[in-house]
């Protein structure tokens, strides 16, 4: 059946209009500047490819066993009741020896876990740099001469230790590309949505650095002595389930919950 010239004309005005989109969208360019005024070209990636590096990460340690929850607590209530309740960096301190070791290993878990996440994510971000790697070795050789570093010689790693150590100088720049990436992979959703998932990238940041000190502490501390406090009472990590906008209550009785082993 042979198509009529209206048809044919409608066709081919629908093909320039579409020919035209395509053209106005490669011409559409965007650039995150460092502080020192480089201008990155980037572009977006697929924030649920994010979600799933991020989610195999917990997945794996949670399969190996690690102690990603925080031990628990179990508290008689009113009625005859009982609850359980996660410890925190507070209620720790009141906790048996063999609490605190647990608590130790799941300070551990959660660090470690968060360095993982952050160099899964790392390599998906990768993918909204474009950003091409010098076509000699001379910046290699220099950081080997002068700070004693192996360059990695994989090409991701090569290309992301380039980006890390050579082209972003400031902890601003690092997250500053890495929350323009995200803004443009956001391209099309609500601002409410993007304002949301910003604060969340915040967070998590927050939550690693407090983590990380917390594990310092922990292994600095000497056996026998008391579980240090925190610089900020609350939860360890955005990893920490324990709800501390909420006060637990003191216990006259207090026991182990059920899942405080891994």
């Amino acid at each position: 059946m042979e198509l009529s010239e209206e048809a044919k004309t409608t066709l081919h005005e629908l093909s320039e209009w579409k020919s035209k989109q395509l053209a106005g969208s490669k011409m559409t360019e965007h650039f995150f500047e460092t502080t020192a005024g480089v201008k990155v070209k980037i572009q977006p990636i697929s924030m649920f490819d994010l979600q799933l590096a991020q989610q195999a990460v917990q997945n794996e340690f949670r399969a190996r066993g690690e102690q990603v929850d925080p031990p628990t607590y179990e508290v008689d209530v009113l009625g005859g009741e009982k609850e359980y309740h996660q410890y925190t960096e507070m209620t720790i301190q009141d906790a048996s020896p063999e609490e605190k070791a647990t608590w130790e290993r799941h300070i551990l878990a959660i660090t470690q876990m968060g360095q993982e996440i952050q160099d899964r994510t790392a390599l998906v971000l990768l993918e909204g740099i474009c950003v091409e790697l010098p076509a000699d070795n001379a910046w290699a050789e220099r950081r080997k001469r002068l700070f004693g570093e192996e360059v990695p010689e994989d090409e991701e790693q090569r290309k992301l230790y380039y980006i890390n150590n050579i082209l972003l100088k400031t902890p601003a720049d690092k997250s500053g590309l890495m929350m323009a990436i995200q803004r443009v992979s956001l391209t099309g959703a609500n601002e409410e949505a993007i304002q949301a998932m910003e604060d969340l990238f915040q967070r998590q940041m927050e939550a690693s650095g407090r983590a990380g000190t917390e594990v310092l502490k922990a292994l600095a501390k000497e056996k026998a002595g008391m579980v240090l406090q925190p610089d900020t009472p609350g939860r360890t990590g955005g990893q920490s389930m324990g709800d501390d906008a909420k006060p637990i209550q003191k216990a006259s009785r207090r026991r182990p919950g059920h899942n405080n082993s891994r």
